[in-house]
């Protein structure tokens, strides 16, 4: 039997060197909730080649003991700072899955000079910390002793072929006690602080079907990272690692062995830094929208409308910067009052702007909330104005769509988003403002979405039907009328199809474009 002495616990580990070279990158596995180090099995073989690796039991599971030490995540990352100092082991590669991808996240936070890079599959996230507070979600002691959530994994099992391979994985001799407090460490944990201040590369990875950890919620996280991959594991409902142990593996591998070449950033990440920053200013304001129940409805796409709990707010928006100062704040939610004087207003003193500011934020604060009684939607601060409450606007569902389609890359999935941003696209979109951060924010999003109309086509040439292309990039150039880039691809299109007539008007169209 292996183990270390930390105080009073006992720390399992196991070490695989495998066939690995004697220099090779070291792997350090971390596993979850009601789990062992035996969950990683299935991915042993697929990577024992190449890499040694070492895994262990979390205390309080499998052969580890709980000690004496007061549970804490703070305490899971000390047992693995003991282990891989007392080992010896160089800077590796960490990998965890469910709880365990908690603990390394909050490792590789306090220790990133010993991570080089980091896999972290199924990560738990909860978008309403609150949940923890519903007797449902956590692990409550049932009349024979056990847990209640654990009486439903049993139950799962149950449901389960006899040879799929969760079983045999799952720790039933873990203490209720343990599980409940991981369980609601899960639940209340909220990645973005740790994620926010990571500086290593991240894999992420999770379960089509999952339940528990998403792919939107994958992908919410996966903006808060400054160099990350996110992967979605086809046909996996339960647990990535034994649903399909050889695509993990190899995904894990590619990974690990891409690192130094192209920057993971530029190679995975949206385009749009802006979209990032939208993105993350959602999901850390949308919690306090949550709990305030007061809603405001914004239609954009096509006009301009806004609703307070349902009520059209009518005239006014025209009147001192009114709708110019609300859209700013609708696609930033919280700005400090010198960028939003610095960019409607750059020509501009700055206290001069900032005395402006002032009229015009009472001018918006009165549209938005006539009388006393009414919601604040309008936070003013001495240095930052934010709204507030939950907002609904579609042209923010919009930035997301496009953003996750480019995100995606199971092309059936990536095409099925596609199909739902351009059959909902109004011909004409975002003609309610012609200030020049809005233009260049609409370019950008055109720029988008032509590289999706492109991707899409090109699909569809590869399929062998290059005349569905051609009916989509059509629909497109009634939304982006001039393009040269679809017109190109639609002529390739005809090329394809041996539309002639078809090929050369497209080619004289774009020479009117070109004259004009």
């Amino acid at each position: 039997m292996t183990v270390l002495h930390r105080g009073s616990s006992t720390i399992f580990y196991k070490l695989e060197p495998g066939d690995a070279e004697p220099d090779a990158e070291q792997l350090v596995f971390v596993h979850g909730n009601r789990t062992t180090h035996t969950c990683f099995d299935l991915l042993v073989p697929f990577l024992n080649d190449r890499f040694p690796l070492i895994r262990y039991d979390l205390r309080g599971f499998g052969r580890s003991d709980l000690g004496d030490a007061p549970l804490s995540l703070e305490a899971y990352c000390d047992d693995l700072l003991h282990l891989v100092r007392t080992l010896g082991i160089r800077p590796f590669h960490l990998i965890g899955y469910g709880f365990g991808a908690i603990v390394a996240a909050r490792f590789a936070v306090l220790y990133p000079e010993s991570v080089k890079s980091m896999v972290l599959i199924s990560l738990p996230f909860s978008p309403d910390p609150s949940a923890v507070n519903n007797p449902d979600c956590l692990e409550t002691p049932s009349s024979k002793g056990t847990a209640g959530s654990v009486d439903r994994l049993a139950d799962l099992m149950a449901s389960l072929p006899s040879d799929h391979p969760i079983h045999g994985k799952i720790d039933f001799a873990a203490l209720p006690s343990t599980c409940h407090w991981i369980t609601e460490l899960s639940m209340r944990y909220q990645p973005i602080d740790d994620l926010e201040r990571l500086s290593v590369p991240t894999l992420l990875l999770c379960g089509e079907e999952e339940n528990s950890s998403p792919v939107y919620l994958s992908l919410m996280a996966a903006f808060y990272l400054s160099e990350y991959k996110l992967y979605t594991v086809p046909d996996s409902a339960y647990m990535v690692l034994l649903d399909q142990p050889a695509l993990t593996a190899t995904w894990i591998a590619n990974f690990i062995g891409k690192l130094g070449r192209k920057p993971i950033a530029e190679e995975a990440k949206p385009k749009s830094r802006d979209m990032q920053q939208y993105m993350k200013q959602l999901i850390k304001i949308g919690e306090a929208a949550v709990a305030s129940g007061d809603e405001l409805r914004v239609e954009l796409l096509e006009g301009f409308h806004v609703y307070a709990n349902g009520m059209e707010i009518k005239g006014g928006w025209n009147q001192r910067f009114a709708k110019n100062i609300f859209l700013y704040l609708l696609l930033h939610r919280s700005v400090s009052r010198d960028q939003l004087c610095e960019t409607l207003w750059p020509n501009l003193p700055l206290g001069k702007a900032r005395s402006y500011l002032r009229v015009y934020l009472s001018h918006l604060k009165k549209l938005l909330e006539p009388s006393n009684r009414a919601p604040a939607f309008l936070i003013m601060e001495r240095e930052d104005v934010s709204l507030y409450g939950r907002i609904v606007c579609d042209a923010l569902d919009f930035v997301q769509d496009i953003t996750i389609a480019s995100q995606e890359e199971d092309d059936r999935k990536k095409l099925a988003q596609c199909r739902k941003i351009f059959q909902t696209l109004p011909v004409t979109f975002f003609q309610s403002l012609y200030d020049d951060w809005f233009l260049m924010m609409r370019e950008e999003w055109e720029h988008n979405l032509e590289s999706l109309a492109v991707w899409m086509a090109d699909y569809f040439i590869q399929q062998g039907n290059p005349q569905e292309a051609s009916v989509h990039l059509k629909h497109m150039l009634r939304i982006l009328p001039k393009n040269e880039t679809l017109v190109d691809k639609l002529i390739v299109c005809y090329e394809r199809s041996k539309d002639v007539p078809s090929k050369e008007y497209w080619k004289k169209q774009k020479d009117l474009f070109d004259a004009s």
